[in-house]
This record gives C-alpha cells, structure tokens and sequence, in this order.
C-alpha cells in the first residue's frame, strides 16, 4: 500500500509502475536477507 501510494503521489504509473515494484521488492528482500544475517551474527 505505501508503494502504491508514492507512485501516485510522484506520477509512476505504467510499466513505470512494475519496474518501480519490482526494484522495490529487490531491495526488500536483500535487507530482508542482510537483517537475518545481522541477527544470527548478533546471537553467536
């Protein structure tokens, strides 16, 4: 919902829209990855 929300606000709409989502959910999943990493490290 937030993402859909600042496309809009910002005009990303299209095809523009699914490379925005797609970029985003990148992103997500790296930090998603990278944040378990951090807290396995964090409890050894």
């Amino acid at each position: 919902m937030a993402l859909d929300g600042y496309a809009r606000r910002y005009g990303i709409e299209g095809e523009a829209f699914e490379r925005f989502l797609a970029f985003m959910n990148q992103i997500d999943d790296e930090w998603l990855e990278y944040a378990a990493q951090d807290s396995k490290a964090a409890d050894a």
